[in-house]
Parts: structure tokens; C-alpha cells; sequence
């Protein structure tokens, strides 16, 4: 599985990140901290959890600070974000047009932001299957990005071009597009960014589906290990990277090694209906895969 924008034998687990009891001074602090914590749940994979902060976070703003505030803006689009790593379309859809509408109106059509929602936008058709105008916002988001120096989020725009021309079956251009990712996040934040733990599952994923197996496995086996050093195990952001793995090795004939790997993966997909429902067909693809013929 392609994630866009940028698992072990045992219960997963994600610690609670909200310390209990909390005595807030007001709802406009709480939701606050609500955004604070769905960011670190996002970095961590936990995309449902983030999603559900953000959908308790963003009336308070609307009916504190308005529609138009910076802030409420700033959860529709967290909220379009969630909810497209879910591959929730339908959901998405609706909230990354008003922030994108929104940030247009607020900000210019020039702005950073504006170039956030156009990529957001941009994923939502692409899982439609509608990839030329996809590829029409990607590429005006693109030169937004590229007219400004002090842009941070080119990364995460090349990330998911290369999602386009991965579903495009242009494998070799979403290759280049996803390596240049990495190397940009590399370049800018270090080889510890927790952003590289999506986009090296994301160039492994498209070098196993041009049949480049020991390639792939060398990424997965980077995505694995970046995750467990930041966040331990188990964590469901390792799932992406023990389907892969599990993939890899029985294309190049190691079966009792896949099989260790995709039984780490069933166990964390096992832990949670949001999980198993997200990786299920990925894990019966790995299976597929590992089954004699």
C-alpha cells in the first residue's frame, strides 16, 4: 500500500497521549490540545484517532473563533488530511474543497497552504481514479512550491506525485519522485525524520511492483527500523513495512522468512477493526504471495 503524503506478534498499542484526568480552563484550550495531540497520533500512524480529535477540535473553533480563523481552517484541513491517509474519499472529499476555498480567500492563491489543499485535493482524485485532473492540481501545487524559497513542503509534494504516477503504473517516474523525496527530507531534517518512515514503504512498494525485490526489501527493512527506533513496537505505522517484507522475501523465494513477517503484521492488524479494515486486503495479497503453487 501506497501511503499518500506523507507491526509485531503481540496487542498493539498506542499509548493514550491525553493525560487523564484534565482540568481545561476552557473549550477553546482543550481543543486546542485536542490538535496538539491528532498531530502526534498523525506522525504516529494513527490516523483514526487524529481524525476523531480533529472532529471534536473543530466545532469549538468554528463557534469561538469563526469559520474563517486561521485555526479553524487549519483543522478542516488536518481533518482532509486524516481522512485521506484513511482513503476515506467520500469523507475527504467535501473538507479538502472548503480548505482549499477557505485558504484561497484567507491567504491568496499563491499561498503555501493554498498548495497543501491542492495536493490534498489532488489525493482524493486520484483515489477516485480521476488522474488527469489529479495530475492537473499536483502540478499546480507544484509550481506554487517551486516559486517559493522558503517553501518546507516540497517533500511531501513529491511524495505524492510519485503516489499519481505509481497509480498511473509509471513506476519508473514515481521511483524518481519518491527517492527525491527522500533525499530532500534527508537534506533538510536528517536521516531520523519520522516523515521518511511513510516514503521509504513508499519507494519500497513501487520498486516490488516493478519486480525490483531486493530493492524493495532494503527500503521496507529502513521504513521497519526508523519506526522502531522512534516509536518502539509494537505501532501500527510498522504494519506498511511487514507487508512489504513479507512480499519481498517470498518473491525471492524465502518463505519461512515472509511468513514471519506477515504473522507480525496479522498480529498488529488483529488489535483494532481500523487497523485490520485499512491492511486487509494488502495482508491477503501477502499471503497469496507466501501460498505454494
Amino acid at each position: 500500500m501506497i501511503t499518500a503524503k506523507f507491526a509485531f506478534v503481540g496487542i498493539i498499542f498506542i499509548a493514550p497521549l491525553i493525560a487523564a484526568p484534565y482540568a481545561a480552563t476552557d473549550d477553546l484550550t482543550l481543543a486546542k490540545i485536542w490538535n496538539d495531540t491528532a498531530a502526534r497520533y498523525m506522525d504516529r500512524g494513527a490516523y483514526e484517532e487524529a481524525r476523531q480529535l480533529y472532529l471534536r477540535s473543530l466545532p469549538v473553533f468554528e463557534r469561538a473563533l469563526g469559520a474563517e480563523h486561521s485555526a479553524t481552517i487549519t483543522t478542516i484541513g488536518n481533518l482532509c488530511g486524516a481522512s485521506v491517509h484513511l482513503t476515506a474519499y467520500v469523507d475527504a472529499k467535501p473538507l479538502c474543497t472548503r480548505a482549499l476555498a477557505l485558504r484561497e480567500k484567507a491567504f491568496g492563491p499563491d499561498d503555501l497552504t493554498v498548495a497543501e489543499s491542492l495536493s490534498d485535493l489532488a489525493l482524493v482524485y486520484v483515489g477516485e481514479g480521476d488522474l488527469r485532473r489529479a495530475e492537473s492540481l499536483f502540478q499546480r501545487a507544484l509550481r506554487i512550491e517551486s516559486a517559493r524559497p522558503d517553501s518546507t513542503d516540497m517533500p511531501r509534494l513529491l511524495n505524492n506525485l510519485g503516489f499519481l504516477y505509481f497509480h498511473k503504473k509509471k513506476y519508473g517516474r514515481a521511483e524518481t519522485y519518491f527517492e527525491s523525496a527522500i533525499t530532500s527530507i534527508e537534506r533538510s531534517r536528517g536521516s531520523e525524520d519520522p516523515d521518511l518512515i511513510a516514503m521509504f514503504g513508499n519507494a519500497a512498494t513501487v520498486y516490488l511492483a516493478n519486480h525490483e525485490y531486493r530493492a524493495a526489501e532494503e527500503r521496507y527493512r529502513r521504513a521497519l527500523a526508523l519506526s522502531e527506533r522512534l516509536y518502539g513496537s509494537p505501532q501500527a505505522n510498522n504494519t506498511q513495512a511487514l507487508i512489504g517484507l513479507a512480499r519481498a522475501e517470498a518473491a525471492q523465494g524465502r518463505r519461512s522468512e515472509a511468513g514471519v513477517f506477515l504473522q507480525r503484521a496479522r498480529a498488529l492488524s488483529g488489535a483494532g477493526p481500523n487497523t485490520y479494515l485499512q491492511w486487509r486486503r494488502a495482508l491477503d495479497a501477502a499471503e497469496s504471495d507466501i501460498l505454494p503453487r
